[in-house]
C-alpha cells in the first residue's frame, strides 16, 4: 500500500503542474496512471475505467481549487464569460455523471483516447490569439447548449472540461493565459458537480476495498494532496512561457496520453 501511495502522490505532483500549466485540472494524467496500475491491486476490469474517472474528478476539484486561486492573483479569470456558462456547466456536469454511470467502461476508454487525440491536434494547429482581439458574442442560449454537452463529455471521461473550454474559450478570442485561468476555475465547478453527484447512489454499484462508491480512497487522497501541492508551480509557469510554445507542448502531450489509451 505503501508503494501505491508514493506512486500516486508523484503523479499527482506531476498533474498539478501540468493542470495548472494548462488549465485542464489533470485528469488526463490521473486516468491513465489509475488505469496502468489498477490490474496489479485485483480491481475488476469491468470497473476500472469508473473508478478511475470519480477518483480522477474528485482530485481534479483540489487541483483546480489551487490553480484557480494562483489564477486569480494573476487576474487570468475573465468572470464575465464565466457568468454566461454557468447553466451550462451545472445542467451538464449533473447529467453526465448518471450517464457516466451507465456507460460501458470499454466505450468510456475509447471514447476518452480519440478526444484526447482529437485536441491535441488542435493545439498544434490552432492560431494565436492576440491580446487585443475583441471577444466574440454568441447567443446564451447556444453557449450554454454547447457548454452542458462539453461539461457532460468531461464527465464521462473525467477530465473536468478544461479540454473543451480551452478552445471554446479561444474560439472566443479570449487570449489563451486568461482562457487557461477561466477554464481552471470552470473546471473546478464542473469537478465538483459532477464529484458529487457520481456519489450518490442510483443504481447497484460493484466496488472493492477501500472504496466509497467509485471513488478509490488510496488514489485520491494521494492525488490531490500532490495536485494542490504542484499546482500554484504550472500557474506561474504559464505566465512565463510563450504561447505559441505552450499551446503546441500541450497539443503533443494530449496526443500521446490519448494512443496511450487507445492501445489499452
Amino acid at each position: 500500500m505503501i508503494y501505491e501511495i508514493i506512486y500516486f502522490f508523484i503523479v499527482g505532483l506531476l498533474a498539478g503542474v501540468v493542470g495548472g500549466l494548462f488549465g485542464v485540472g489533470g485528469g488526463f494524467l490521473f486516468i491513465p496512471a489509475q488505469l496502468f496500475i489498477y490490474n496489479y491491486f485485483d480491481i475488476p476490469e469491468e470497473i476500472q475505467m469508473k473508478m478511475a474517472i470519480a477518483t480522477s474528478l474528485g482530485a481534479v476539484v483540489f487541483n483546480t481549487l489551487a490553480a484557480s486561486f494562483a489564477h486569480y492573483k494573476k487576474n487570468a479569470i475573465y468572470f464575465p464569460i464565466l457568468k454566461k456558462i454557468l447553466p451550462g456547466i451545472v445542467i451538464g456536469s449533473i447529467l453526465g455523471s448518471y450517464v457516466t454511470k451507465m456507460v460501458p467502461s470499454n466505450l468510456l476508454g475509447f471514447i476518452f483516447g480519440a478526444f484526447e487525440c482529437l485536441f491535441g491536434f488542435y493545439f498544434i494547429i490552432a492560431r494565436p490569439v492576440h491580446e487585443t482581439t475583441p471577444i466574440k458574442n454568441i447567443n446564451p442560449l447556444i453557449m450554454n447548449t454547447i457548454v452542458a454537452f462539453t461539461s457532460g463529455l468531461s464527465i464521462i471521461l473525467g477530465i473536468g472540461g478544461g479540454i473543451f473550454l480551452i478552445p471554446l474559450l479561444t474560439l472566443l478570442h479570449l487570449p489563451l493565459k486568461k482562457a487557461i485561468g477561466s477554464s481552471s476555475l470552470a473546471t473546478l465547478a464542473v469537478a465538483f458537480l459532477g464529484t458529487i453527484t457520481l456519489l450518490i447512489p442510483t443504481i447497484p454499484l460493484k466496488t472493492t476495498t477501500f472504496s466509497t462508491g467509485y471513488l478509490y480512497l488510496p488514489a485520491f487522497l494521494p492525488l490531490a494532496l500532490s495536485a494542490i501541492i504542484g499546482a500554484p508551480i504550472g500557474v506561474k509557469l504559464t505566465h512565463y512561457l510563450p504561447t505559441k510554445i505552450l499551446k503546441k507542448c500541450f497539443g503533443l502531450f494530449l496526443i500521446v496520453i490519448g494512443i496511450f489509451i487507445l492501445l489499452k
